[in-house]
């Protein structure tokens, strides 16, 4: 696994194979590919609750975001990018989002908005 890791580092951020053969997108092109892949409000709702919990249980799940935001980020900076590139990251993220839906369901007023916007996020 680890040696596929720098292979891939070398051949698609220093060398930028991938750029040169299939072509370079946006900065943005991974957020709307996310989008369009979980729908763009539930994308709201899922970074949403993972930075609440991430405010909430710091310690618990700081692993986890940075993890998470250093594989995002790493991938904003190649010059290809595909939505493929980050289905490794959807259950992180879904976990983070669910930890985070756990501290606001506590809350009775929260529960009864977050409950409304997921009916119309749907």
């Amino acid at each position: 696994w680890f040696h596929s890791s720098i292979e891939y580092v070398r051949f698609n951020l220093i060398e930028g194979g991938a750029a040169a053969w299939f072509g370079e997108k946006p900065w943005h092109k991974l957020f709307l590919g996310v989008g369009r892949i979980f729908g763009f409000p539930n994308l709201l709702v899922f970074y949403g609750l993972g930075l609440f919990a991430i405010y909430k249980r710091r310690k618990e799940v700081l692993p986890l975001a940075i993890i998470l935001i250093l594989f995002q980020g790493f991938h904003h900076l190649l010059a290809h990018k595909e939505d493929r590139f980050l289905i490794p990251i959807f259950p992180e993220l879904i976990l983070l989002a669910a930890v985070g839906l756990r501290e606001v369901w506590d809350r009775k007023t929260v529960r009864s908005i977050f409950i409304t916007l997921f009916i119309v996020a749907w």
